[in-house]
């Protein structure tokens, strides 16, 4: 009997049952990527491959036609000029971008002394539009002056302060 018992615990079989709990687990950790992959990209690229098969404006259900779409897309003068940028812009200007990109990159990199001043004159085209916003968001919400209270004012509505001052003393703002 102990030799009947050892052999059912032979490594074989303690490394399937290992192998087993390890596929289950990585079954397991990969199912919401996979979940998330079906129903947010699979799904909706099967829906949208059906769709290109059928006529179908929205407010009447979806009739089959078959390649009938494919072929007045084929015909179309319009389609060759819009692979025709689409290829252009694939193959030329996004690899173009990416080297200009990168060899600016290396040569702010080398500058020196001069780097801050080249980093700053890069990165504020980048920046300036985000402070601009900011500042239109701040006019537009005074509770003074501000559009939206004197809008609502004008409706015969006491707008809210929405951007009071902090009290004096209070810089966490609780």
């Amino acid at each position: 009997m102990a030799t009947l018992a050892q052999s059912a615990r032979s490594p074989q079989g303690e490394r399937a049952s290992l192998q087993r709990r390890e596929t289950l687990a990585g079954l397991a950790f990969i199912s919401p990527w996979f979940i998330g992959f079906l129903v947010f990209t699979a799904g909706p690229m099967a829906f949208s491959l059906w769709l290109s098969l059928t006529k179908y404006d929205v407010i009447n259900p979806p009739k089959f036609i078959g390649l009938e779409n494919y072929q007045q897309l084929f015909q179309d003068s319009r389609f060759a000029l819009g692979l025709t940028n689409s290829f252009f812009y694939a193959v030329l200007h996004v690899p173009l971008a990416i080297i200009v990109a990168l060899a600016l990159a290396l040569l702010l990199n080398r500058v020196g002394k001069a780097a801050g001043f080249f980093r700053t004159a890069f990165y504020l085209p980048s920046i300036t539009p985000a402070v601009a916003i900011a500042t239109l968001w701040l006019w537009l919400l005074n509770p003074r002056v501000g559009l939206v209270n004197k809008g609502l004012e004008l409706q015969g509505i006491a707008g809210p302060p929405a951007l009071m001052a902090r009290p004096a003393g209070n810089s966490s703002g609780m």
